[in-house]
C-alpha cells in the first residue's frame, strides 16, 4: 500500500531481486504480463551457483505472510503446467506467484491483484530451494568421493 507520501512504488524499486539465468530464461519464453515482466526486468540475473539460498526460486518451497490479511501460506513455486493449488502449487504467472518470485526471506513486496486490492507479501522461511539442494548434494558427493580413494561410483 502506498505511504502517506504515495511512495509504493519507490519501495518496491529499491529491493533487489536476484533469479537464475535459467529461470529468467524459462520465463521470459512464458511471455508475462507486463507486472511481471517489469520484476523480471529489474532482477539480477546470476548462475545457479551463485544465487543465495534464502531467494525464492522456480519450484522453492516457501513460507510467506500475506500482510493485508494477516494469513501465513505455504506454497511451491511452479511453473504453469504444474500448478495444483490443492497441493500448494502456485504458478509464477498467478499474482501470489509472480509477486514472491526473487525475494529473499525476510523481503516483503507490494503487488497488485485482480480484485484491485495492493497486498504486501513477505518471505519468511525457504523450506526447500532446488539450487542449494543441488550444491549440497554435489559437496556431498564430493566428500565421499574423496573419502573412498578418489573412484567415482
Amino acid at each position: 500500500m502506498p505511504d502517506s507520501t504515495g511512495e509504493m512504488e519507490a519501495r518496491v524499486q529499491t529491493q533487489v531481486l536476484f533469479m537464475t539465468n535459467d529461470d529468467f530464461s524459462r520465463l521470459m519464453a512464458l511471455r508475462p504480463d507486463p507486472q511481471l515482466r517489469k520484476e523480471l526486468d529489474r532482477a539480477t540475473v546470476v548462475s545457479r551457483d551463485a544465487i543465495a539460498s534464502s531467494v525464492v526460486t522456480m519450484y522453492s518451497q516457501l513460507r510467506y505472510r500475506d500482510e493485508y490479511s494477516g494469513e501465513c501460506l505455504q506454497v511451491q513455486l511452479v511453473f504453469p503446467e504444474d500448478a495444483d493449488a490443492d497441493q500448494g502449487k502456485i504458478s509464477v504467472l498467478a499474482p501470489v506467484g509472480a509477486a514472491l518470485l526473487g525475494l529473499a526471506v525476510g523481503q516483503a513486496i507490494d503487488w497488485d491483484f485482480p480484485d484491485g486490492q495492493v497486498r504486501r507479501l513477505r518471505v519468511e522461511e525457504i523450506l526447500f530451494q532446488p539450487e542449494t539442494w543441488r550444491r549440497e548434494t554435489r559437496e556431498w558427493c564430493n566428500r565421499a568421493v574423496e573419502e573412498v580413494g578418489g573412484c567415482a561410483w
